[in-house]
């Protein structure tokens, strides 16, 4: 007699090392997921951090006129400035750089701002930049370089040396 089906127990063997396979990809899988998520949050932080430097690095470079600096004891530093690099399509807007609760704004006008608080009737934009810290700027004194040096939130720091064109 020719046997032509599979008995019983092959069956089982064979069900068997089939879910003993589909476990192993089963978490192969979920290993996979938990580490792009990781990557991903990296690769997010990484962009922020780009993003917030070009922005930083531009206002810098494209000054207009000379960078003010202002410094208060146990309080983030303020930067008064003239660029070319607009985020709203101004023309040569003078932008300030202030720290409040924590949190690193930078505002836009095409009028001077001398003085904080800004007056409400003001035309100005105002853009959250990042959750800081702390912000120091330092100005050496033979030349027109800044050097930046903020502490984000999730303990990141940006140092940058910037210098403007003019």
């Amino acid at each position: 007699m020719i046997k032509k089906g599979f008995t019983l127990l092959e069956m089982m063997i064979a069900i068997s090392i089939l879910s003993i396979m589909m476990i192993f990809l089963y978490r192969s899988n979920a290993a996979l997921q938990f580490s792009n998520k990781i990557y991903k949050k990296e690769a997010q932080k990484i962009f922020t951090a780009d993003k917030i430097k070009e922005v930083i690095y531009l206002d810098f470079l494209l000054a207009n006129s000379g960078v003010k600096l202002k410094h208060e004891k146990h309080k983030a530093d303020t930067i008064f400035l003239q660029t070319s690099h607009s985020l709203h399509r101004r023309i040569n807007p003078y932008v300030i750089y202030l720290v409040q609760n924590n949190k690193l704004f930078r505002v836009e006008s095409l009028k001077q701002i001398t003085q904080l608080p800004l007056a409400a009737e003001q035309d100005y934009s105002v853009d959250l930049i990042a959750n800081v810290d702390s912000l120091d700027i330092y100005k050496s004194k033979k030349d027109t370089q800044f050097l930046f040096y903020m502490v984000l939130q999730n303990k990141e720091k940006i140092v940058m040396k910037l210098t403007p064109l003019n």
